[in-house]
């Protein structure tokens, strides 16, 4: 049948009410639903001005069943070629900018890790090392072998952490609290106990909470340097750790001389400090998700006259 002069055959499936119609190579079937109980032979007509036409006559029933090649049958290569080609088209972008993006995020991890190790240099730095290796061999040489003992381990302790987490960018609140309890000892020794410190943290903080590397350290060892140094007095170093819903919140707060008078003494500072630490947290923001805030507030009485610096620092957690 049809007008292709390919053999084909038609018969019906009594059972399941449907007419099958196959070429002579039984490729690509066609059947239809017939509602007929006892279907009579089949008569095929053709006629030049109309499609195949496949009659079926059951009982007084008669059915009409158009039957025609697809004309789009021969280009359904060319479709799947096409289909194909799109879709790989579709995700060789998704995965070029998928791509792009960890790319992206590995260099803003870098350049973090960067920024964290300058830091890091410009606190332990051969000045603040080879003073601080001075004062516990001095304390040796008086023959103080428990104190000289003690803040060698402090010492020690302040270099592993540092090592050990060279290519972090966060670490437990714990092991960041210790860090500085380790560097504020040992300052408090190398300055023969100019100032003293308090570590307050609130009870029901998680102390395995995240927070990026030194995020402490780098307000502590400012107010020792810039602030605390320079007194004539007994200075105090006060710093609060507290939580309030999903936000962490850092308070390093002394009593030294006040950002103006320091800026007047630290004749070789460059004013790198404070944009190193802005792009520490932007970075960290980015990798993490996590905004970080902080604010500088000068302290002074009634009389306009410094009474030292606080810093505020919030982390989402």
């Amino acid at each position: 049948m049809g007008n292709n002069s390919i053999p084909e055959f038609i018969f019906g499936l009594k059972k399941r009410h449907q007419i099958v119609i196959l070429r002579n190579n039984f490729d690509h079937p066609v059947i239809l639903d017939a509602p007929i109980n006892n279907p009579q032979p089949f008569s095929v007509k053709y006629t030049k001005d109309k499609p195949d036409l496949i009659s079926i006559n059951s009982g007084k029933e008669y059915y009409l069943f158009e039957y025609r090649i697809n004309p789009y049958y021969y280009y359904k290569y060319a479709i799947y070629a096409g289909i194909y080609f799109i879709l790989f088209g579709f995700f060789s972008i998704i995965f070029h900018f998928q791509n792009k993006r960890i790319q992206k995020g590995y260099e803003t991890e870098r350049r973090l890790n960067e920024l964290q190790m300058l830091t890091i240099r410009n606190q332990m730095n051969p000045h603040f090392t080879f003073n601080a290796i001075n004062s516990i061999s001095s304390v040796i040489y008086k023959e103080d072998k428990k104190t000289a003992y003690n803040f060698f381990t402090r010492f020690s302790d302040l270099i592993r952490f540092t090592l050990k987490n060279a290519e972090e960018i966060s670490v437990p609140l714990s092991e960041e609290i210790d860090f500085v309890r380790n560097y504020l000892e040992l300052e408090k020794f190398r300055f023969k106990k100019k100032f003293d410190y308090a570590i307050v943290v609130d009870k029901k903080i998680d102390l395995s909470i995240e927070v990026p590397r030194m995020i402490i350290h780098i307000f502590a060892e400012n107010a020792v340097k810039h602030g605390l140094s320079h007194l004539d007095k007994e200075g105090l170093l006060k710093i609060q750790i507290s939580q309030q819903y999903q936000i962490l919140k850092l308070s390093i707060e002394d009593n030294g001389i006040g950002r103006e008078a320091a800026g007047k003494l630290d004749i070789h500072g460059t004013g790198k400090g404070m944009k190193i630490i802005d792009q520490i947290f932007d970075l960290y923001h980015k990798i993490k998700g996590k905004k970080i805030t902080h604010s500088i507030i000068d302290l002074k009485d009634k009389n306009n006259q410094a009474l030292g610096t606080k810093v505020i620092v919030e982390l989402e957690v």
